[in-house]
C-alpha cells in the first residue's frame, strides 16, 4: 500500500504510481520455519499485538524528488486582457496552460501560438 500525498486531491489522474519504490511484488510465504521444520501458516492468525488508536504512517521508500519526478499536471486557464486601442471591444480572451512540476513545485505557464492573431505570444 502506499502513501498518499495529502497535497493532491483525490481525483482521478492526480495520484501516482503505487509500484514506484516498491521491491517486491511476490505474495506473502505460506510457510513458517520453527526449530528448522516448515510449518503451514494459518491466514486467520494474526500477529499478537495490540491495536494502537494511531495508525502507524509508512516511511517513503523514495525521496520526493525522485517518487514524483517526470510528473506533470496539466491545467487549461483563460485571462482577460483589456484593450485600450480598439473601440469594438474593450477586452480579449486569451487562452493558456499552466504546467505544475511535482518534482520541485514549479510552475510554468504558457499560451499556444495562434495564427494570424497580431498579439505577442509563446
Amino acid at each position: 500500500m502506499s502513501v498518499r500525498n495529502p497535497r493532491l486531491p483525490l481525483l482521478p489522474g492526480y495520484g501516482t504510481n503505487p509500484l514506484i519504490g516498491k521491491k517486491s511484488f511476490g505474495v506473502r510465504p505460506v510457510f513458517t520455519s520453527i526449530d528448522k521444520v516448515n510449518m503451514l501458516v494459518d491466514k486467520a492468525e494474526g500477529v499478537n499485538r495490540v491495536p494502537s488508536l494511531y495508525c502507524r504512517k509508512q516511511a517513503p521508500d523514495l525521496p520526493t524528488w525522485i517518487m514524483y519526478d517526470k510528473n506533470i499536471l496539466r491545467f487549461q486557464a483563460f485571462f482577460q486582457q483589456s484593450l485600450h486601442e480598439m473601440r469594438c471591444g474593450s477586452h480579449i480572451l486569451r487562452k493558456v496552460e499552466i504546467f505544475f512540476f511535482l518534482e520541485d513545485g514549479t510552475i510554468k505557464v504558457m499560451e499556444p501560438k495562434t495564427e494570424n492573431s497580431g498579439l505577442s505570444q509563446g
